[in-house]
This record gives C-alpha cells, sequence and structure tokens, in this order.
C-alpha cells in the first residue's frame, strides 16, 4: 500500500549494479497485461481549529467542519474530472481520479473538534501534472478555506503532508 516499498527496492538495485529493462507491477488489472499505468499521489490533511463545550459553538472552530469543506472541494474536483476529462480510454477508468479515504476527528460528542486529520489520494491520467492539481488543492486552502477559519480563529492552521508518490507510465 502507497508504494513505500519500490523506492527501497531501487535504491538496493542501483547499490548492487542491477539496471533493469522492465518490470511487472502488481495492480488492479484482473491479471491482463497493460502498459500505462495512471499517476499516484497521496496526501496526509491535518485540520486545526480550536476546542471549546458545544454549548458554546462560536467560541470554537471546527476542524471537521472546516475539513469537510476541503474535502467536497476535493470531491468536485473529481466530478469535474468525471465530466470533463481529460479522457483516455486505454484505461478502465478514462480519467483521473481523486477520493478521501479516511478521517478522523474530535474528542467528544460535546466538545467542538480542534483537529480533524484525512487522507485523500489522486490518480492522474499522464496529461495531467500532479504539481497542478496539488498547487489546485492549495489555492481552494489559502484562498478560501484559511481566511474562513481564520475568521473564527487567527491561529487555524491546515498541514499537509505527501505520504506516497509515483509517478505514471505511458508506454
Amino acid at each position: 500500500v502507497a508504494c513505500i516499498g519500490a523506492p527501497v527496492m531501487l535504491s538496493g538495485l542501483r547499490e548492487r549494479g542491477i539496471r533493469v529493462d522492465g518490470c511487472v507491477v502488481g495492480e488492479p488489472t484482473s491479471m491482463k497485461p497493460v502498459v500505462a499505468h495512471k499517476g499516484l499521489n497521496a496526501w496526509r490533511c491535518r485540520v486545526h481549529g480550536k476546542a471549546a463545550h458545544s454549548s458554546l459553538t462560536p467560541r470554537g472552530c471546527n476542524a471537521v467542519e472546516h475539513a469537510a469543506r476541503l474535502i467536497c472541494a476535493i470531491r468536485d474536483l473529481a466530478e469535474t474530472w468525471r465530466a470533463e476529462g481529460p479522457f483516455d480510454e486505454a484505461y478502465d477508468v478514462p480519467y483521473s481520479t481523486i477520493t478521501t479515504n479516511m478521517i478522523h476527528g474530535g474528542i467528544a460528542m460535546n466538545t467542538i473538534a480542534d483537529a480533524c486529520e484525512f487522507t485523500y489520494e489522486f490518480r492522474n491520467l499522464p496529461v495531467l501534472s500532479p504539481a497542478e492539481i496539488q498547487a489546485r488543492i492549495s489555492a481552494y486552502i489559502q484562498g478560501e478555506l484559511l481566511p474562513r477559519m481564520r475568521s473564527e480563529f487567527p491561529g487555524a492552521s491546515v498541514e499537509l503532508e505527501n505520504l506516497a508518490t509515483a509517478p505514471g507510465l505511458d508506454a
């Protein structure tokens, strides 16, 4: 999961002077050979707000609710790719995808969450730059999400951490 073994394996091959002309990659292809795959980029997002008792909502900054806004923006990007492409019929799913797959936040039902963490990943067609995709997400955070959060709590923040990156292959 997350391609974390591949860089170690490649370093080991280089150290031993082994040159590789090709490889077999375990992908969800139903055992059918393919000559291309999408890029993989996995990210962790940490949203930091301010805790308060749930009866004192205006005194807090709900990290879960603000994370939900970002997750919805990510979902909007997925829906745009599904409807507008770019498309490449050589792939089972002929467009780039992005999805949020894990989320955790809050400590109690009656406490405004001061922290929320989620992961998302995108699988991009080779024609889409991973840096441009991530820049679009960062622009939403800086331009819309953080100003809203900081109007509630000036110390609010959002952190992004890249967990895994694997370039696409188009032979």
